[in-house]
């Protein structure tokens, strides 16, 4: 699943799907209540498809998340890509903004019940279920420092797990361990990687050199291991690497250039990732576009699922996978894009074929 909504040159702006075997089907456009195109599409745990709509109230940077099956609302005034599903039921953990106030506060959002709950009135913008999804892991200041805390869905025992200065929060599979990161110098551009026991609270920092920033995610492979994103010194390149991290040994090892790993499959078995290209160099056709892929979870056989134009920015909401297997109905007034749906299809086709050749070239 992913959007276009950059390619305004072609009109095919909207959210596309993409299977296994890589066709390619157009979904969702603007609706009626929202003249922008849609962004960030996300599923709930029972496999509807929700979209985010720019509103354009107050600084512009919020939007009201829409499930496409019957185009109802299930929340509003969400920051930006600032939210996550519950693995276990319709309940939504996002980032808020609050009228007069600065800061974002995090809450839990049960659109049935039609019920807010806020967790944390000053949070940052890493947060995460837990694997039982009745607790939640976050970031949220206390004397203007962020630490990172866990917490009941419903607010109730909230207690810390680290002090500041962190950030970047990722939960293990199993849930028992939470990695984040720890600033390693003044300038903020080194990070020291850390580990805690979810239970216990015991911390332990994963041996090795500080990490660069990054432009990924980091993301757990299995309970023992992180890919982490890094540029590597002597390469030749500016672009960053997926690199293994071991975190009782501290060694990294390559899992996949000029890739930005975004999470696991739901059977664990693959990875979804994104690389930058550019194709028709040299010729007025050029483009910069974003390859949609695939790989194991070694690295090895990369599957390339779709490729969009990034010419305006890019993805407006990262490729996600269906959590379960269930046929993607929308509502049936929703109209084609603009663009006309053979065309688009056959301009990403296209777009697709040009980095293949790139690829095996």
């Amino acid at each position: 699943m992913f959007t276009v909504t950059s390619n305004l040159r072609i009109g095919c702006e909207g959210i596309w799907s993409v299977s296994k075997d890589g066709v390619l089907r157009w979904l969702a456009g603007p609706v009626d209540r929202f003249r922008t195109p849609p962004m960030y599409p996300s599923f709930v745990s029972d496999g509807r498809l929700t979209a985010g709509y720019f509103t354009g109230r107050d600084s512009g940077f919020q939007i009201d998340i829409v499930s496409l099956d019957d185009q109802k609302r299930l929340a509003r005034d969400v920051f930006f890509f600032a939210f996550k599903w519950s693995p276990r039921r319709a309940q939504l953990l996002a980032l808020v903004a609050r009228p007069g106030r600065k800061s974002l506060s995090l809450v839990v959002i049960e659109p049935e019940a039609e019920e807010v709950t806020t967790v944390a009135k000053s949070a940052g913008s890493s947060f995460a279920w837990l694997e039982d999804g009745d607790s939640i892991a976050y970031i949220a200041f206390e004397n203007n420092q962020p630490s990172l805390w866990v917490a009941k869905a419903d607010g109730t025992e909230a207690r810390v797990l680290a002090r500041g200065p962190v950030n970047r929060l990722a939960v293990s599979p199993d849930g028992r361990l939470i990695a984040f990161r720890r600033t390693a110098d003044e300038r903020g551009f080194r990070d020291q990687m850390w580990v805690v026991e979810v239970e216990t609270g015991k911390l332990r920092r994963v041996p090795g050199p500080p990490l660069s920033e990054a432009n990924g995610p980091d993301v757990w492979l299995d309970n023992e291991t992180l890919v982490v994103h890094e540029r590597r010194p002597g390469t030749g390149t500016q672009e960053h690497d997926a690199m293994r991290l071991d975190i009782d040994t501290g060694r990294r090892t390559l899992l996949a250039e000029d890739a930005v790993i975004l999470g696991r499959s739901p059977d664990g078995s693959r990875l979804l990732a994104i690389r930058e290209h550019r194709i028709g160099v040299n010729t007025r056709s050029e483009h910069e576009v974003i390859a949609v892929l695939t790989m194991r979870t070694d690295g090895t056989g990369e599957r390339l699922l779709a490729v969009t134009d990034a010419e305006q920015g890019n993805i407006h909401g990262v490729p996600v996978f269906q959590p379960v297997v269930r046929e993607l109905s929308i509502a049936k007034d929703l109209a084609p894009p603009p663009g006309d749906e053979q065309r688009c299809r056959a301009e990403l086709s296209r777009f697709r074929d040009d980095v293949r050749r790139l690829t095996v070239g």
